[in-house]
């Protein structure tokens, strides 16, 4: 059976509502999502390469770990949940830091606009003691990048192989990185 996903108005506020996700992404309706920016004790940054089998955005670096939240499922359930799924790692949810909201609207490769509520989480990992790895149908690699090398990384388009959120996204993550 297909995941179902609560419907937003576009404030962000539930309508009582719920649909498939893939009539959510064909028809361009508000949903909340979950991303998880995990950092490590050398001030790093952990992207995800997506999977090259995904419909969207294949093969591009991504958040640490992201993610659809369910119908009638918890900001914070999902996150634990799409850790899980993504790198194989079980994290207990007071280690989960909330950040912010933010909403978020952007265009799928057939130009069909995502609209979602992004809830932003950070996750400090202790690279001698977290054990995680690539799940190879989500995710394809994992890598480590400097927080000082970022600005290059969200804002140079030309050289980067990033998924797209945004100027505005990627502005107000920063600011909340460089404060952890």
């Amino acid at each position: 059976m297909e995941e179902r996903l609560d419907i937003l108005d576009r404030f962000g506020n539930l309508t009582g509502k719920s649909e498939t996700k893939s009539t959510i992404k064909k028809q361009g309706i508000w949903h909340h999502t979950v991303h998880i920016w995990m950092m490590n004790e050398n001030n790093q940054l952990l992207l995800q390469k997506r999977a090259v089998n995904k419909t969207l955005y294949p093969g591009l670096w991504d958040i640490s770990v992201g993610g659809h939240i369910r119908s009638g499922e918890s900001k914070e359930n999902a996150a634990i949940r799409e850790i899980a799924e993504e790198i194989l790692m079980d994290l207990p949810e007071e280690r989960l830091n909330f950040q912010y909201s933010i909403s978020n609207c952007k265009m799928d490769d057939d130009g069909i606009e995502i609209r979602a509520i992004n809830h932003i989480f950070t996750v400090i990992l202790d690279t001698n003691k977290d054990v995680y790895s690539v799940d190879n149908e989500e995710v394809q690699d994992l890598k480590w990048v400097d927080l000082d090398a970022l600005d290059d990384l969200f804002f140079d388009v030309d050289t980067h192989e990033l998924v797209p959120h945004g100027d505005k996204y990627y502005n107000v993550l920063l600011e909340v990185l460089n404060q952890i």
